[in-house]
């Protein structure tokens, strides 16, 4: 059996206190018991060390994880629970816990393969928190089928979180895909998005749908060159969800769609905000 350190050094730290005590007690005969006693308190504490020890990499190897996943609390927590539920709980119970533990494992499953899925009610906010671990920078696309779009529902705290992020130092940029040109007149709440966004210091674009091949109308973004957002929507039109990937042909192909939309884009100071 291998001992970590730790056992080591209990070990050695009782063998100083026996030897300690044989001092105390020499020449007496309570001497020979009181060493018998600590040396058998030694092997009694470095066998129980060992046998955790043990245990612990037993259940890593079982359940297939590492010691630091078996070691974690929460997940001890949710094992021991579950375990419970089968063997105490209602067929009801059981019948929720496998669901709910199948559906956790699908989402493992898709983290595993690089996939994250953001619902809608979560999206912006998650969203948010995605941009504050973002190290070099994003590119985004936004289609935009109503002018006053950003300015109802989600979109206002969704522009207040890009306008925070931009002046805390990200590289943004955003590339408005509009019906037509007349989405940028200064009555509609889109032109004034667009300037804020673009003095809080993102790089704000626009390109009209007659300029872009259908492949190349999408709503997404890119970052870190590295992780790539998809947004669906359901079939009513509406936003459903944002999906993350890491897959390499994912990124590559949405590197050269950025590519290709970013040279047929036209930057928003362009406009000088009075031309419309």
């Amino acid at each position: 059996m291998r001992f970590g350190i730790q056992e080591k050094l209990l070990g050695l730290m009782i063998a100083i206190i026996a030897a300690f005590v044989v001092w105390l007690a020499t020449a007496d005969a309570l001497s020979s018991i009181l060493v018998a006693l600590v040396t058998e308190l030694v092997a009694l504490t470095l066998e129980t060390q060992a046998e955790l020890s043990h245990t612990t990499e037993v259940i890593s190897d079982t359940l297939s994880i590492s010691e630091v996943s078996a070691t974690y609390g929460p997940l001890r927590e949710v094992v021991t629970e579950y375990d419970e539920i089968m063997r105490q709980g209602s067929p009801l119970h059981t019948q929720e816990a496998q669901r709910g533990l199948s559906k956790f494992g699908e989402m493992i499953k898709d983290l595993k393969r690089g996939r994250i899925s953001i619902p809608r009610e979560e999206a912006y906010v998650r969203a948010g928190q995605i941009f504050d671990t973002i190290e070099k920078g994003a590119v985004i696309t936004d289609v935009v089928m109503d002018p006053d779009k950003w300015s109802s529902g989600d979109y206002p705290f969704w522009h207040g979180t890009n306008i925070k992020a931009a002046q805390s130092g990200l590289e943004m940029t955003r590339i408005f895909i509009i019906k037509d040109m007349s989405y940028l007149g200064e009555e509609f709440s889109l032109f004034n998005t667009m300037r804020q966004q673009g003095e809080a210091g993102i790089s704000v674009r626009y390109v009209t749908i007659d300029e872009l091949e259908p492949e190349l109308i999408r709503d997404g973004g890119i970052l870190d060159d590295r992780i790539v957002i998809t947004t669906l929507f359901t079939p009513a039109g509406e936003f459903g969800l944002f999906k993350l990937e890491t897959a390499s042909s994912v990124v590559d192909d949405s590197r050269r769609y950025f590519e290709r939309i970013l040279a047929r884009s036209h930057p928003f100071e362009n406009l000088g905000g009075s031309d419309i």
